[in-house]
């Protein structure tokens, strides 16, 4: 496997783990966990824009940064409520995003493992 295609795997490495961060943080319950799972996508979110992916994976890519939009406006819309259903509709929107995101990372390394 080429070196960059290993250099880009251990980067979605560290994405995914970091949703799973996110996962757990919102899993809390709690505003202070939203609060986190949002900073750690700020955190996500940033390195994934700056990642220059092989060529072989750029539409993938691309879609993985709409994907982590799409889910940064839902959780601001969620912590926008500013009530007690702050937690369940921010861990609503990540569920929905999560398989997203989970999807076009299986994609990827389907196509590393190639």
């Amino acid at each position: 496997m080429k070196k960059e295609y290993m250099m880009y795997a251990m980067t979605l490495g560290s994405i995914g783990d970091a949703i799973n961060e996110m996962i757990d943080a919102i899993e809390e319950q709690s505003p202070e966990g939203v609060k986190r799972a949002t900073k750690l996508f700020t955190n996500v979110e940033a390195a994934i824009k700056e990642e220059t992916p092989p060529d072989i994976f750029t539409g993938e890519h691309q879609e993985l940064i709409e994907a982590f939009k799409l889910w940064n406006v839902a959780n601001k819309q969620a912590t926008a409520m500013r009530s007690e259903n702050i937690v369940e509709a921010a861990s609503a929107a990540l569920k929905k995003h999560e398989v997203f995101m989970v999807s076009i990372m299986d994609r990827i390394y389907d196509k590393l493992r190639k």
